[in-house]
C-alpha cells in the first residue's frame, strides 16, 4: 500500500505529532509512505534571510530524523492573502505530486490533514488521477464553541470546503465536535465520518512520581496566546491560592505571543512566587515535569483535541479542563470539565480536585489513556481506514 501525505503545516512549522502518526503507521507495517509538503515563507523570513535565501527551490528530502520520505517546496506566504495564498499552496503541491510521480510512482491513497488548505490540492489530484482521498480535520475553529471560531471560518471558504469535503473517500475527526462547524459542508450522519483521536506514544510517558511534595502542583502545557486561556487559568489560580491554606504551585509550559502580558498578569496578581513560566521544552521534557506534577489543567477556549491533555493523562495525572475539551476523552473518572472562560469555575474545580485528590486513580488514568489514544492503536484504525478507502474506490472503477 502506497500511502501520500499532504499536511495542511508540517516541522517546522508545527504539526509534529503528523510525524509521530507517520512512524506509528511505519511500526505497524506501512513502510511506503510519502509526505508532500508546500512549506509557506512569510515576509519576515524574507527580510531577515534575504530573497535569494529564502526562495531556494524546489528541494527533495530524505529526512533522516523522520525517517520519512519527504518532497517539499517553499512559496511565498502574503499576509492577510488567504485566499491567494490558497492557490499558491495549491500550485506548490501539484508541482509536488509531479515531481512524486516522476519514476512513474501513484499512490494508492491520499491522506490530508486538515482541508485547509491541502484539501484543495487532493481534491485536484483526485480528479485527475482518480486517487482517493481522506481527510483527517483537526482545526478547533470547526467546534464552533467559541465566537473565535466562526470568525476563522470565512464564507467563501464554502465553495472550495464543499467540494474538498463532498470528494473525499473517508473523513476523520479528531473529536465528534468537529462536525458543529462542518455541517455546511457534510451532513452530521453521513457514513464516511469516523472518529479517531490524536494519539500519543503512551510508552514515552510514564506514572507520576508516588514522593510526598510538600508544595502541590498544578502544571499546563501550550502556546501561549489568547485562545489557550492561561489569563483565565492564572486568575482562577489567584482565587485558589488564596482560599487554601495549604502551598500549591503553577508551572506553565510553553512559549508565545502573549508571554509577556502573562507574565505581567502574573505579577500583578502577586503570583511570581507561585507560578513558573518553563518556556518551551522537549517532548522527553515536557514528560519530566508532567511526572512531577499533581494536576494537569487546561483552560483552552478552542480545542479540537489537545496532545498535552493525553500525554498528562499518559502520566495518571487528574484533569481539569474546559468544554472545550469533548466530553469523551474526559470523563468523570479523569476529571472535570467547566465551561470556556469561567475564572470561578475553574477555580471551583481545581479546588474539588485538589480537595479530592485521593479518589483519583492514577493507574485508572494511564489506562485509560493507553486503551484510547496510543499511537500503535490509532494507526491501526487509521490503516483499515486506508484499506477501505481503496477498496471501495476499486469496486466503483475509479481505478
Amino acid at each position: 500500500m502506497k500511502v501520500l501525505v499532504l499536511p495542511s503545516w508540517y516541522p517546522p512549522d508545527g504539526g509534529s505529532f503528523f510525524v509521530e502518526q507517520i512512524q506509528a503507521l511505519q511500526q505497524i507495517g506501512l513502510d511506503d509512505i510519502s509526505v508532500l509538503y508546500a512549506e509557506p515563507v512569510g515576509l519576515k523570513k524574507i527580510v531577515r534571510d534575504g530573497f535569494g535565501s529564502a526562495n531556494k527551490g524546489f528541494k527533495t528530502d530524505q529526512n533522516e530524523v523522520f525517517g520519512i520520505p519527504t518532497l517539499r517546496r517553499k512559496f511565498f506566504w502574503l499576509p492577510k492573502c488567504q485566499f491567494f495564498n490558497l492557490f499558491l499552496q495549491t500550485k506548490t503541491l501539484l508541482t509536488l505530486f509531479d515531481q512524486y510521480q516522476k519514476d512513474d510512482r501513484m499512490p494508492d491513497v491520499i491522506h490530508v490533514h486538515s482541508a485547509v488548505w491541502a484539501g484543495w490540492a487532493a481534491y485536484k489530484i483526485s480528479r485527475k488521477h482518480g486517487i482517493p482521498y481522506i481527510i483527517t480535520e483537526h482545526r478547533g475553529r470547526f467546534t464552533f464553541n467559541h465566537p473565535s471560531c466562526r470568525k476563522k471560518v470565512k464564507a467563501w471558504f464554502g465553495f472550495f470546503l464543499s467540494r474538498i469535503f463532498g470528494n473525499a473517500s473517508r473523513i476523520i475527526l479528531v473529536g465528534r465536535h468537529l462536525i458543529n462547524g462542518l455541517q455546511k459542508y457534510i451532513a452530521a450522519d453521513d457514513g464516511r465520518i469516523t472518529v479517531i483521536p490524536n494519539g500519543v506514544f503512551t510508552d514515552r510517558f510514564s506514572l507520576k512520581e508516588q514522593q510526598k511534595n510538600e508544595t502541590f502542583t498544578f502544571v499546563s502545557v501550550g502556546g501561549l496566546n489568547y485562545l489557550k486561556g492561561f489569563d483565565v487559568l492564572l486568575r482562577a489560580f489567584k482565587i485558589l491560592s488564596t482560599n487554601l491554606s495549604s502551598k500549591v504551585r503553577l508551572e506553565i509550559v510553553g512559549d508565545g505571543p502573549e508571554e509577556q502580558n502573562l507574565k505581567n498578569l502574573s505579577n500583578s496578581l502577586g503570583l511570581q512566587d507561585q507560578v513558573v513560566f518553563k518556556g518551551r521544552q522537549s517532548r522527553e521534557e515536557v514528560a519530566s515535569i508532567l511526572r512531577k506534577s499533581d494536576v494537569f489543567v487546561l483552560a483552552t477556549r478552542l480545542e479540537a483535541q489537545p496532545v498535552c491533555f493525553i500525554e498528562a493523562m499518559s502520566c495518571g495525572l487528574p484533569i481539569v479542563a474546559t468544554e472545550a475539551v469533548p466530553e469523551e476523552i474526559c470523563p468523570d473518572f479523569v476529571g472535570r470539565r467547566v465551561p470556556i472562560d469561567s475564572v470561578d469555575a475553574i477555580a471551583s474545580a481545581m479546588k474539588d480536585v485538589f480537595e479530592n485528590y485521593s479518589s483519583f486513580d492514577n493507574h485508572i488514568i494511564r489506562e485509560f489513556a493507553v486503551s484510547s489514544f496510543d499511537f500503535l492503536k490509532v494507526a491501526g484504525r487509521i490503516k483499515r481506514v486506508y484499506r477501505q478507502s481503496i477498496e471501495n474506490n476499486s469496486t466503483s472503477g475509479k481505478i
